[in-house]
């Protein structure tokens, strides 16, 4: 059971990964000449940042492009209050 609820973790992820279309952008903050911030923690991206593509949450959402940037995916998961839960079993129930 144990190794179920590992396998059902991890194609959570994969299904959000792709649901979300999380993209890792890298980005030159000397050439653009603008500093990218985390929307959730604050953080200033140098490097590179997450980003949402999904048009919905972009236009629902998402205020503007600077509250569409995260450090990490963590940060991301956080800003949309993403939380992994476990599916009982009728089995576990009747015990």
């Amino acid at each position: 059971m144990a190794k179920k609820m590992v396998v059902k973790a991890v194609q959570l992820k994969r299904h959000i990964t792709r649901v979300l279309e999380i993209r890792r952008r890298t980005t030159d903050s000397k050439a653009s000449g603008m500093k990218k911030y985390c929307a959730q923690c604050g953080l200033e991206c140098e490097n590179e940042y997450y980003t949402c593509l999904d048009n919905f949450l972009q236009v629902k959402y998402f205020d503007d492009d600077s509250c569409n940037i995260f450090c990490s995916e963590e940060c991301f998961c956080k800003a949309l209050s993403l939380e992994l839960m476990f599916i009982e079993n009728k089995e576990n129930k009747n015990e």
